[in-house]
């Protein structure tokens, strides 16, 4: 039997070991899960240094590590900047999938009821 201080030493190790890919691919995982409870089918796929979710045509999630090594998810608005003409994105921290999920399924009745096609992003033009 392992001592329970052994164990907990044991669990902070392999919790600091494990590679912040690994992560991001857990949160993408959580996050479809979470819209499935409400009946929202979503794939998820592994893009480079962060993994996708994608919920709806328009509609993927990105899960990133930011600079000071949390999660987050990343999702466009469908709304553009009237400034800088540059799309306007919605985060959300990865330690809060329920919330990001309620944010998620909200955009996604958006345009699953649409009856319109869905306009492609803007391109900003270089400074």
């Amino acid at each position: 039997m392992i001592p329970l201080g052994a164990m907990t030493w044991l669990m902070d190790t392999v919790s600091a070991s494990v590679s912040p890919f690994l992560e991001v691919e857990r949160a993408a995982g959580v996050l479809a899960r979470e819209l499935a409870k409400s009946g929202v089918r979503a794939d998820v796929h592994r893009a480079g240094r962060s993994a996708l979710v994608s919920v709806w045509r328009g509609l993927v999630v990105q899960c990133v590590t930011v600079p000071d090594g949390a999660v987050h998810y990343v999702w466009w608005t469908g709304r553009t900047s009237h400034r800088t003409r540059r799309p306007v994105l919605a985060t959300c921290p990865a330690d809060r999938p329920n919330a990001a999920a309620a944010r998620v399924l909200a955009r996604y009745r958006e345009l699953s009821t649409s009856a319109t096609d869905i306009p492609a992003p803007p391109t900003a033009e270089p400074m």
